[in-house]
């Protein structure tokens, strides 16, 4: 018998009222160590061939790169093209409630994305790869947008920026679905009765 307990995320920590500032409407965010190279990659897909394509339907939209290692070509590329690479920073928290729309372009790797845990429950809407969002049990359209395809995947964040309402439906989804399956206190319940019944003989 195997028992398998998810990875979480701490909520409170990631608590979307950590921080009294609005979100910038027309502003997305992504995070990531961008010395691990599946990030990097991901990070130059969206510089290269998704932002722009945002960025033609929404002139003054802007892009948050957030974390370690950025690479130098991204950031030769963001002068003056609506890019803020930020690099490391104190607490990421501030940053996430900064955007309207939390981006994810992972192509390759595998692993659950802890990032979208962190932003899921700071209430912000995702819109990810397939890959991107392996491993989360997170229905898409409800609780997340799946998008692998550039020209999909820019329509789905320009939508998100443009139509509030869904954008605030994706994101309360998307909490009660952290706070129902991921959130530490969840899954410390879920470790204490496994070892309760390792403990007892019932397994």
């Amino acid at each position: 018998r195997i028992d398998v307990i998810s990875s979480g995320v701490d909520t409170e920590w990631f608590d979307p009222f950590s921080d009294s500032r609005s979100p910038d409407p027309h502003r997305i965010v992504t995070t990531g160590d961008y010395g691990w190279p599946p990030t990097s990659d991901g990070l130059r897909h969206l510089v290269n061939e998704i932002f722009p394509r945002i960025r033609q339907e929404i002139p003054d939209v802007r892009l948050s790169i957030v974390g370690q290692n950025p690479p130098e070509i991204v950031k030769t590329t963001a002068k003056g093209s609506g890019i803020d690479v930020l690099g490391r920073v104190g607490d990421i928290r501030p940053e996430i409630l900064r955007g309207s729309v939390f981006v994810v372009p992972t192509r390759i790797g595998s692993g659950i994305r802890l990032k979208i845990l962190e932003a899921m429950a700071m209430r912000r809407p995702v819109v990810s790869t397939s890959v991107g969002c392996e491993g989360i049990g997170a229905e898409p359209e409800v609780d997340i947008i799946v998008a692998d395809v550039p020209e999909m995947f820019a329509a789905s964040v320009v939508q998100l920026l443009r139509d509030q309402s869904r954008a605030a439906r994706i994101a309360d989804s998307a909490a009660a679905l952290i706070h129902r399956r991921y959130a530490w206190s969840i899954l410390a319940t879920q470790f204490d009765r496994l070892f309760r019944s390792l403990a007892d003989g019932s397994v």
